[in-house]
């Protein structure tokens, strides 16, 4: 594993994936569960944040 320096920018992005998850994804959990897919309205709001690349981030979110 590899060392990443926490910049602030990188703090920025982290702050802004946690309110996502927490805001977007932590309501629809059980949905996301249950069908194991992420919905489209989830993925409308983060193309719409101008983030769809984010997806790996979102997932460590989650799973910390």
């Amino acid at each position: 594993m590899f060392a990443i320096e926490m910049t602030p920018e990188l703090a920025e992005i982290r702050a802004s994936v946690r309110r996502f998850v927490d805001e977007q994804l932590e309501p629809i959990a059980q949905e996301i569960d249950r069908t194991g897919e992420v919905p489209g309205r989830a993925w409308d709001s983060m193309r719409s944040q101008g983030s769809p690349g984010m997806r790996m981030l979102i997932a460590r979110e989650v799973l910390s």
